[in-house]
């Protein structure tokens, strides 16, 4: 987790934010203060990591915990 130590460290240093773009949801999880999920090249939630991995959406199961894609995905609204 070296790249991580080097994110906080740059922001740190130099009062900055950092946008990291992964699909290491381990990554994500330590490297963010806040986390945005996007499915279908859109926006579906955002959140920190506890408010994300508290909750029951099936969607958020897989994205987070690698578990087996929903049946039914939701549409997404523009």
């Amino acid at each position: 987790m070296e790249i991580i130590e080097l994110i906080k460290a740059v922001q740190h240093e130099y009062q900055t934010s950092a946008l990291v773009i992964s699909h290491d949801m381990k990554l994500a999880r330590h490297a963010a203060e806040r986390i945005a999920i996007l499915l279908e090249g859109k926006c579906y939630a955002t959140g920190t990591w506890q408010e994300l991995s508290t909750s029951k959406d099936p969607i958020f199961a897989h994205f987070l915990t690698k578990r087996s894609w929903p049946t039914a995905l939701p549409t997404i609204s523009n």
